[in-house]
C-alpha cells in the first residue's frame, strides 16, 4: 500500500500545482475585470448630478469590482471629515450622512496613512460587540485611501472584506488607491459645483 501511495504522490503534486495555477490565472481576470469596470464606471462618476451622488457612485464602483466587501466614503469639509455613503454587513448600501470624524481623529488618520506611504494603509481591529457572538472574536482587517489633488484631502474611502474575511490584497489596494487619484478631479469638480449652487441659493434668498 505505501508503495502505491508513493507512486500516487507525483500526480498529487502535479494537480496541486495545477490548482495553484488556476487560482492564480482566476485572480489575475478578475482584477483585470475590476480595473475596467472601474475606468468604465468614471464617466458616470464624472457625470453624477450633484456632490453627494458623486459619493455614492464612487462607493457604489468599489463595491462592484467584487475585491472588497464593503466601502465607505467620506468627504473634508472645514476640519472635519463627514460620512456620506457606507455598506452594512449585507453587503447593502447605507446613507451614513450626519457621523462625522473630530479634527483630532482626522488628523491622526491623515498621519496614520501618509505615515505608510500615503497612498493606502491597513489596520486590523476587533468588531464590536453589537455583533453576532459567533462573530466577535474575530479579527477583520480594514483599507484606507484618500481622494486628493495635490496636496488637498477631499475625502476618504474606507474598505474590509468583514462579510467573507478574506484577506485584503496589496494588488486590490493599489487598485483602489489608483481609482481614488483618478476620480479625486470629478470629485473636486462636484464640490465645487456644489459650493456655488449654494452660494447662488443664499443670494437667492437675500435678493
Amino acid at each position: 500500500v505505501q508503495h502505491e501511495v508513493e507512486q500516487l504522490l507525483p500526480l498529487c503534486e502535479q494537480c496541486a500545482t495545477a490548482i495553484h495555477t488556476v487560482r492564480l490565472l482566476e485572480e489575475r481576470n478578475h482584477f483585470i475585470a475590476s480595473r475596467r469596470h472601474l475606468i468604465q464606471t468614471y464617466a458616470e462618476i464624472a457625470n453624477a448630478p450633484n456632490f453627494d451622488e458623486t459619493l455614492r457612485r464612487v462607493r457604489t464602483a468599489i463595491v462592484q469590482t467584487g475585491l472588497f466587501d464593503r466601502a465607505g466614503v467620506y468627504y473634508v469639509q472645514g476640519d472635519r471629515c463627514h460620512s456620506a455613503w457606507g455598506t452594512d454587513l449585507e453587503g447593502r448600501e447605507v446613507d451614513e450622512h450626519g457621523a462625522s470624524y473630530d479634527p483630532e481623529s482626522f488628523e491622526q488618520t491623515i498621519a496614520y496613512l501618509n505615515l505608510n506611504g500615503g497612498q493606502y494603509c491597513t489596520w486590523d481591529s476587533i468588531p464590536e460587540d453589537n455583533l453576532p457572538p459567533q462573530e466577535t472574536h474575530l479579527p477583520h482587517k480594514h483599507g484606507l485611501t484618500a481622494l486628493r489633488v495635490g496636496d488637498e484631502i477631499l475625502g476618504l474611502v474606507f474598505v474590509d472584506n468583514f462579510i467573507t474575511h478574506r484577506p485584503i490584497t496589496t494588488s486590490a489596494l493599489e487598485l483602489l488607491a489608483e481609482f481614488a487619484n483618478q476620480v479625486s478631479v470629478a470629485v473636486k469638480n462636484a464640490h465645487l459645483l456644489e459650493e456655488q449652487r449654494q452660494l447662488a441659493l443664499r443670494q437667492s434668498r437675500l435678493s
